[in-house]
């Protein structure tokens, strides 16, 4: 009895199992957005970044034969290139110009919208710097909150008051952007009103697929557990998640097996830890904006990296250590084009390539949110280079009277730019490239968190685009940037003028020798 009950639920596990394959799986491939559509997506965005490296590429080229700007970040000099190139054409041929930017801020925007999981490979190389002894790290947070703090209240200020004496009205600040560009800068800010960061890279799918059945059945079936499963993937999560995941369950049952010796074997890593980062952020992005604001996606997508990182490489008879360092080997697109270091990239080398594209992109946001008076810019400058001389210098000494380091000290001179142009900064000044990096990635990931809340309290409206964008900008980099991209479009590429003028004034006053001895000295040296 209980033989032939057994057989019989087999048989009928057997028949759901045929009929979801045969007759219910193509239904569902039917009703998914169009693979052709999504791989020519997909294959432009690759095209826009390859195009974007070989250009980044061409500007370090020649940054390298001018002297002394061998160690100017090129992306940065790639965006003011860019933006310079633009207002050229604009001048000519404005009416082409703004056509070609609309027409490119398709591929600009996907990669402005992924610019945060691109922070992520810095956060896990946390693992291979230096313990720090607690009282180190005490000191070292209040250094990090009260200058924060101080320099993002005291640049709101500053543009506050500069803005007093300048402008009368501030409702004509800005140039009036061509009526395409406000409708879809509107209906990007709208549709991302809710979220306290940046969507997840991986979500491209209308919502209009969500709001249509998965498939159309005629009359009511009894399906199986298999359709159940399938129907709730289809529903939460969407055509570029499903790929990614797909993806990597293909290269972890590949990789597992495989023998460390193989020469497939870094293929397979790069690949799996790649689809491992963005599926990370994309899960933890979709957590409610309540969780968010104190989870945030960079810092817990890292965690769960190292997590998977440190289980993969247990599993290969390694450490984490070993992971992180495939995981971030060093080498760069321009290295592997001018072949100086040859070898298979990770996948946190191919994000930090993409970080070099994303800001490149920036000269479209700053195209198309651009001040267009004198004064403005005047606004702009006259509010970011106290700032500047102010963390390099103030920062500095406030930390080495705290009992930090002379190494620690100085690496707060350049906590406020992005990590290309901190490293330089830090490498002429010669401070603590590890400290250093962390306190960039931590600096950029405080706007989003509390950046909106200290705009607040210094009774900052909405729509003073000028005033967030700088404070953004000067104290956040491209986090903060990134941050405001679908929120406040306008404030965005002020944003971005202001953290490209912020990096561009640390360089300046690194390389000028008499300063730079100032700073050093104040740190203790």
């Amino acid at each position: 009895m209980y033989k032939s009950h057994l057989t019989e639920k087999t048989n009928q596990a057997i028949k759901s199992t045929s009929t979801f394959f045969i007759d219910q799986l193509p239904a569902y491939v039917h009703s998914l957005p169009s693979i052709k559509k999504h791989f020519i997506r997909w294959t432009s965005n690759v095209i826009y970044i390859t195009v974007a490296l070989l250009f980044n590429w061409a500007v370090s080229a020649v940054l390298r034969q001018m002297p002394n700007m061998h160690q100017f970040p090129s992306n940065v000099a790639s965006l003011i290139v860019i933006y310079f190139l633009l207002m050229c054409s604009y001048a000519l041929f404005p009416k082409y110009t703004d056509r070609f930017v609309r027409w490119i801020d398709t591929y600009s925007s996907f990669i402005l919208k992924s610019m945060n999981i691109m922070f992520v490979p810095a956060v896990v190389q946390i693992v291979e710097d230096k313990p720090t002894t607690g009282s180190e790290v005490g000191r070292m947070a209040c250094v990090f909150l009260v200058g924060y703090f101080c320099s993002f209240i005291l640049t709101t200020l500053l543009v506050r008051g500069f803005r007093f004496i300048l402008f009368t009205d501030y409702r004509h600040l800005f140039r009036k952007t061509k009526k395409g560009m406000d409708t879809e800068s509107a209906k990007e800010a709208v549709s991302e009103a809710e979220s306290i960061d940046m969507p997840s890279p991986t979500s491209t799918i209308t919502s209009a697929y969500f709001s249509n059945p998965i498939c159309y059945c005629p009359t009511e079936q009894k399906h199986g557990p298999l359709h159940a499963f399938a129907l709730w993937c289809m529903k939460e999560s969407n055509f570029d998640d499903l790929a990614m995941f797909l993806l990597f369950c293909l290269c972890g049952a590949v990789f597992l097996p495989l023998s460390e010796s193989s020469p497939a074997m870094p293929f397979f890593r790069l690949f799996l830890y790649l689809f491992m980062t963005i599926l990370m952020y994309s899960f933890f992005s979709k957590l409610p904006a309540g969780l968010r604001r104190f989870f945030h996606p960079i810092i817990v997508s890292a965690a769960g990296m190292m997590a998977g990182i440190a289980y993969f490489e247990r599993c290969k008879g390694f450490d984490i250590k070993h992971g992180v360092d495939r995981y971030k080997t060093g080498i760069t697109f321009i290295s592997l084009v001018e072949k100086t270091r040859v070898g298979w990239p990770g996948a946190g080398d191919l994000l930090a390539a993409t970080m070099d594209v994303a800001i490149l992109s920036l000269s479209f946001n700053i195209y198309k949110s651009r001040p267009n008076q004198f004064r403005q810019w005047l606004v702009i400058l006259c509010s970011l280079v106290p700032m500047a001389f102010l963390v390099m210098f103030v920062t500095p000494m406030f930390a080495h009277a705290l009992g930090c380091t002379p190494a620690d000290s100085l690496a707060w001179s350049s906590r406020s730019v992005t990590t290309a142009i901190g490293i330089v900064i830090g490498r002429v000044l010669g401070s603590s490239e590890s400290v250093l990096t962390c306190l960039i990635i931590f600096t950029g990931i405080m706007g989003p968190i509390v950046g909106p809340l200290l705009l607040k309290l210094a009774r900052v409206k909405d729509d003073d685009y000028m005033t967030i964008g700088i404070a953004m900008g000067s104290n956040s980099h491209g986090a903060g940037t990134a941050y405001l991209v679908t929120r406040n479009p306008k404030a965005s590429g002020i944003a971005s003028i202001a953290f490209a003028v912020f990096g561009v004034i640390g360089v300046i006053v690194a390389s000028i020798p008499a300063l730079s001895n100032i700073i050093k000295n104040s740190a203790g040296y």
